[in-house]
């Protein structure tokens, strides 16, 4: 009898352990672009050989890392892989993490896990830190640091029995640090430590250094979120080979594959008259930052941005589940987004002369819900923060900084450290 009862006790534990050891989980990666500063003839020179090391961009972007301002307003922490803690209140990463997982397990309309989530899944959410260079040198070397921190991350949790899904999610141009992780590596993938289930990437500078890793097995699945409204991805010209970037994959040498999806994002904003009909609509297309920083970022959302205060990528489960909610729907697709009337519409762009092009129109996330995240969102807005942030002095002493990094003698001081704590 004493021995039923210890195996009845025992049972809720053995369906914990069995349940646990099933379970699948998705690492969700969140990689930030370059950290924009003023350059100088001097620093484009030193870009364009490859060598950024000594420049005023090099130093500025030193001290900027270490500024945790710039952490409030978008999904990125301290250099490496790092896991996002969702209770840090001031915390753009810990914003992006709870969007996301209300997005995949609480909307109240067309839930995500209905077309593509397992129910048995669990999203773990972190940010990869890098430098933040304006080098393709420098996305080389990360590009090793960001695939070896992987490897250690899904070798982890192997031994604990538990299999690894991957979605990275790179703005600008850590979608070229992520297809620079393809270099050097096998194209047989039984021999690969890892496979990249989805790869998303919002507003990249296409270049020839790193577009053929697009067709490397390491990446399963491919989204490129791009926008005609943002003139970024095209200016940089000196990180090339190309005469400059583009904002779509594709060149006559290099077929596109099947896995690669093209999404031109648009917006839509409406405005309504007195009477509650629509006097008329336009398209407000995202600038560049608008992909990436929250709205109460300075400067970075136009007030009619119909998204506002959200980013792009904080959207991007609830776009690439009605994307896939679409049979036979090719790689080259318009995404419109019009809030106000709780529609999105996808239009295939592959047609033939005979027949138009096939438009969709989808339930956007309703008026509850949008608002629900919005909750979620202006929680991490830190006020506090926000009134002493001047990015204009920030961006002075940064100056300050790399002067006296290049020229101590000229500054007056040897040691500018005391400038981090300004």
């Amino acid at each position: 009898m004493n021995n039923n009862l210890k195996i009845l006790a025992l049972l809720p534990l053995f369906f914990v352990f069995q349940v646990y050891t099933k379970a699948e989980v998705c690492l969700n990666v969140f990689i930030h672009g370059i950290i924009k500063t003023p350059f100088t003839i001097y620093d484009f020179e030193k870009i364009a050989h490859n060598c950024v090391e000594g420049s005023q961009h090099y130093h500025m972007v030193d001290y900027l890392r270490q500024r945790t301002e710039l952490y409030s307003y978008q999904p990125m922490q301290k250099k490496g892989l790092i896991k996002i803690d969702p209770q840090a209140s001031s915390n753009g990463a810990a914003a992006i993490a709870k969007l996301y997982h209300y997005q995949f397990n609480s909307l109240t309309s067309a839930r995500l896990d209905q077309h593509n989530q397992k129910s048995d899944i669990y999203n773990l959410y972190y940010t990869f830190g890098w430098s933040g260079y304006l080098s393709r040198l420098h996305r080389q070397r990360d590009a090793k640091k960001l695939y070896n921190a992987l490897k250690n991350e899904v070798n982890d949790f192997k031994k604990k029995g538990i299999d690894c899904k991957i979605r990275l999610i790179g703005f600008s141009h850590a979608g070229n640090l992520i297809l620079s992780m393809a270099k050097g590596l096998t194209n047989k993938v039984e021999e690969l430590p890892f496979i990249i289930d989805e790869l998303i990437v919002l507003a990249v500078p296409i270049q020839k250094e790193t577009d053929k890793y697009i067709h490397h097995p390491i990446f399963k699945k491919i989204y490129s979120f791009y926008s005609m409204s943002d003139i970024a991805p095209k200016a940089d010209f000196f990180s090339t080979k190309y005469l400059f970037s583009h904002r779509r994959f594709g060149r006559k040498d290099l077929p596109l594959p099947d896995k690669l999806t093209q999404i031109k994002f648009r917006t839509t904003h409406v405005v309504f008259n007195k009477c509650g009909n629509i006097e008329k609509q336009y398209h407000v297309d995202p600038n560049h930052m608008e992909f990436w920083n929250f709205g109460w970022a300075p400067r970075s959302h136009r007030e009619k941005f119909p998204l506002k205060p959200f980013s792009i990528i904080s959207l991007v489960p609830y776009f690439i589940n009605a994307i896939n909610s679409i049979e036979n729907l090719s790689g080259d697709i318009v995404l419109d987004v019009v809030p106000k009337l709780e529609k999105l519409i996808i239009t295939d762009n592959t047609h033939s002369i005979c027949e138009l092009k096939k438009e969709y129109s989808l339930p956007f996330i309703s008026n509850y819900d949008f608002n629900e995240m919005k909750k979620i969102c202006l929680k991490y807005k830190t006020r506090s923060e926000l009134c002493k942030f001047n990015k204009r002095n920030l961006v002075k002493n940064a100056m300050r900084y790399a002067t006296c990094k290049r020229y101590p003698s000229a500054s007056g001081c040897s040691n500018c450290d005391y400038l981090l704590n300004i």
